[in-house]
């Protein structure tokens, strides 16, 4: 499996990676018209004009790690995401701050919420939310840190071992 690359008609512009589902998706919606698909499409929460793709295309770059990979422009985006073996995107970490009292009545009574960080009061809960490709983020939520994720997700495969 490899991993693919928006190109702009911006030659300015770097190319966008994605997954090779997302790849496929844009490159269909390419071929119809504007009032069936939209003007706009988004990937990580970002929105983007089919009118300033170039072309899509396949990489030689491998995707090597199937259970964490980072969407997109990763660095950028300080996610990390569970991916499938067809490139969906499954499941991020998502948190939000809560009081002491939410936390003690309700979120740690439930196993799909993760205590992230207790500083000066502040109470940050963690879950994972399932996504779908081109789909819009949570309002309410905001995305895990990486080193967050990568605590989060390490805590989680230790708890279903």
């Amino acid at each position: 499996m490899y991993l693919w690359q928006i190109k702009w008609k911006d030659y300015n512009d770097p190319p966008l990676t994605v997954s090779e589902k997302q790849a496929k998706f844009i490159d269909a919606a390419l071929e119809e018209t504007e009032e069936k698909r939209g003007k706009y499409f988004k990937i990580n929460g970002e929105k983007y004009s089919y009118s300033d793709v170039r072309q899509v295309v396949k990489t030689n770059k491998p995707v090597n790690d199937t259970k964490m990979l980072y969407q997109g422009e990763a660095d950028d985006l300080n996610e990390s995401a569970l991916i499938n073996e067809e490139g969906d995107v499954v499941a991020s970490w998502y948190k939000r701050m809560v009081t002491n009292r939410e936390y003690e009545s309700y979120y740690s009574r439930h196993h799909a919420y993760k205590l992230v960080s207790r500083d000066n009061g502040e109470l940050w809960v963690a879950c994972r939310v399932v996504e779908k490709v081109n789909g819009i983020r949570p309002e309410h939520l905001e995305p895990c840190t990486e080193s967050e994720a990568r605590m989060l997700w390490k805590t989680y495969s230790q708890a279903a071992s």
